[in-house]
């Protein structure tokens, strides 16, 4: 089949810069260059395997037959199909089919291999008929003109054609315009190349980040120096009795019992002060109300779905609206401070609501509001180590997509550090994100600037015409 220009960029560039620059020469009608004649039918009940190549409307197609009707090499077009014309060259001893035009005679001041490019550059398939079915024919591309550049120019720029879509670069000294132009290409591929070498770099210390948070390590210096620190163990005991204060007064429901750590549970050790838990031994959670639309009374408030929650921030521009009962209320809000968990899709996708007013959330996000003052920015960014390590997968119920449920959020283990420890964590997460934002909003500015630099290359009119030609 038949090469697009369009399948290699540097090829495309190479061949505007060469065959746009060619005005100053003088040009002949196509039919006074080539004399073109339609192919010879060929019917597949017709075809006999043989050793002759077969030619159609999109070049050299995958057939063979017992005899030809084209014993000199030459150019066909494509004159029938979706690719009719496409430009291609004819090997010696062929059959071309009647679904293609070839060149039956060409003036001997041209070059083939000239005559080949230049067509396929001044593509022809614009000159096609509106059918159903696209036709070229003769009549129908007798405007178009070619330059008649002396012979070995024609030669040279021929072979050199050739040669990029081979992807040899032997003749490249020969042409100083795109050789400039290639080197910028080759400048922004090295640029691409490094802004993913980067951004993978940027992934894995966001990871690293989140795992030395979690297991400690990024603040055994701030653990040195505060040495005097309540342990966890005690925050979890008024974390307990703060709970049972809650149910006693009837603000709080009774949860069944949550299974203990086992042993074989622990991926890693902690430090002393730090223990292991569940979830759902140090928050209270809930899921949002479903939206019935139509079936919806009371007071209306914005509701939050899944679509407005992103890592770390919300999306409000679409906001949806609810009625919600006056008894539903407090169940179903979230207020300031709380972190919202989607149990589907994204599972585990969080963001902290810090805005200073309740919004109602849907039913498929979890409400999580932590007890005695536990950091809800430091659960955040558990969530978002669990999920980053594709650790979250394994809390995800159901068969198919699966999603987080109340009960799995609940039994997620996670490490629990003292009060104060959890917001130095937090600090210092901050600040080493803040620092990674940074330098991935300049990866995305370069990465802007070499698309920005693409784009300016095909769409450049070329000023350097002239020393081209000559």
């Amino acid at each position: 089949m038949a090469k697009k220009y369009t399948d290699n960029y540097k090829l495309n560039i190479a061949v505007r810069i060469l065959l746009s620059s060619l005005e100053g020469y003088k040009t002949f009608p196509i039919h006074d260059v080539i004399s073109l004649e339609s192919g010879d039918g060929l019917p597949k009940h017709q075809m006999i395997n043989g050793s002759y190549p077969v030619y159609g409307g999109g070049g050299k197609t995958a057939n063979n037959h017992n005899s030809y009707n084209i014993d000199f090499e030459t150019i066909g077009i494509g004159r029938v199909g979706a690719r009719c014309g496409c430009v291609f060259t004819i090997e010696k001893k062929s059959w071309v089919t009647d679904n293609a035009l070839y060149a039956k005679k060409i003036d001997d001041r041209f070059s083939l291999k000239f005559l080949k490019h230049f067509l396929s550059y001044s593509k022809l398939n614009q000159y096609a008929n509106v059918a159903m079915q696209p036709v070229i024919s003769k009549t129908g591309i007798q405007s178009v003109k070619i330059p008649l550049l002396p012979i070995e120019k024609q030669i040279e720029i021929g072979e050199f054609i050739d040669d990029l879509e081979n992807n040899i670069f032997d003749k490249i000294d020969n042409f100083p315009v795109i050789k400039s132009k290639f080197d910028l290409i080759n400048r922004i591929d090295s640029l691409e190349i490094e802004n993913k070498i980067q951004s993978n770099l940027l992934i894995q210390i966001h990871k690293s980040i989140l795992k030395e948070a979690i297991q400690g390590r990024l603040t055994k210096e701030w653990r040195n120096q505060n040495l005097n620190v309540e342990p966890a163990s005690v925050l979890l005991k008024r974390i307990k009795a703060e709970i049972q204060r809650l149910v006693k007064e009837k603000k709080l429901k009774k949860e069944k019992e949550l299974e203990p750590i086992s042993d074989s549970e622990i991926p890693f050790e902690l430090p002393k002060s730090w223990l292991w838990c569940r979830l759902g031994n140090i928050v209270q959670h809930n899921a949002g109300k479903t939206l019935h639309k139509g079936n919806n009374t009371g007071i209306l408030k914005d509701y939050l779905t899944t679509s407005n929650v992103y890592w770390g921030f919300f999306k409000l521009d679409n906001v949806k609206q609810i009625q919600i009962e006056p008894k539903e209320y407090e169940r179903c809000t979230a207020s300031k401070g709380d972190l919202l968990i989607c149990e589907g899709g994204d599972v585990g996708r969080s963001a902290i609501w810090n805005e200073d007013y309740e919004i109602c959330i849907q039913n498929h996000i979890h409400r999580v509001r932590p007890f005695c003052q536990v950091n809800s920015k430091y659960i955040y960014y558990y969530m978002n180590y669990l999920h980053s390590n594709n650790l979250i997968l394994d809390y995800k119920k159901g068969m198919g997509i699966g999603n987080l449920s109340g009960t799995a959020l609940a039994s997620i283990k996670l490490t629990l550090p003292p009060l104060e420890e959890q917001q130095a964590i937090v600090e210092k997460v901050d600040m080493l994100m803040n620092k990674c934002l940074k330098l991935s909003q300049e990866i995305e500015t370069l990465e802007k600037q070499g698309i920005t630099l693409m784009k300016a290359m095909f769409n450049e009119t070329f000023e350097t015409k002239t020393e081209v030609a000559e």
